[in-house]
């Protein structure tokens, strides 16, 4: 599965590409702020957590690059 992370609020239109065989989205409260993150799980046992931003843009993509779904809960923030 491919994870593709557009943000084009901050830092001069950022765009990162995940090559993972799972991800999942992660939200945590802290005090009174919500925090999101993606923990993307790499093979064979390697893992990674991304902070997700306000305005990040999350699209899931099949291994051939299409989008099978868009996840735009951070444009609201």
């Amino acid at each position: 599965m491919i994870v593709r992370i557009i943000n084009q609020k901050h830092d001069n239109d950022s765009d990162r590409f995940y090559d993972c065989r799972n991800s999942c989205l992660r939200k945590q409260k802290i005090g009174d702020v919500e925090e999101f993150s993606l923990i993307f799980e790499f093979e064979p046992d390697g893992s990674i957590e991304v902070v997700l931003r306000p305005g990040d843009e999350i699209y899931y993509m099949n291994d051939v690059g299409k989008t099978v779904h868009a996840d735009c809960r951070m444009l609201r923030k």
